[in-house]
């Protein structure tokens, strides 16, 4: 018997979570996960996909959509909603897939911290 999985369905990292996260930090803010002990003052949650695009010769395309809702904890108030679109390039389709969510959430961040610190 042969385990057979198809690879185009399922990827797990969370490029979009650990570009954010990585932002924030170079940024200044302590980003805390579900294990820390200490309250944050924000919370960003939301979703992100990625679907393949289009194939041109050994180029694949792969778009991305990431949408937001940044909530401040102490007042339980949403501070801010977004949401961003990309497209990433590689040889490989899961890497496009990952770039392109890198790379909303890069955009995203650069609109999204400034609001952090009003």
């Amino acid at each position: 018997m042969l385990t057979e999985q198809h690879i185009g369905c399922f990827v797990i990292d969370p490029a979009a979570q650990t570009e954010l996260s990585m932002m924030l930090q170079q940024c200044g803010f302590t980003v805390l996960d579900d294990q820390s002990p200490e309250k944050p003052d924000y919370e960003i949650t939301g979703e992100a996909f990625s679907e393949f695009g289009m194939q041109k010769g050994n180029l694949q395309s792969c778009r991305a959509r990431i949408e937001i809702k940044v909530r401040k904890v102490s007042t339980n108030s949403v501070i801010d909603v977004d949401r961003q679109t990309s497209v990433a390039v590689d040889l490989a389709e899961h890497v496009a897939a990952k770039t392109a969510l890198q790379n909303a959430a890069e955009e995203l961040a650069e609109r999204v911290i400034p609001k952090l610190t009003q």
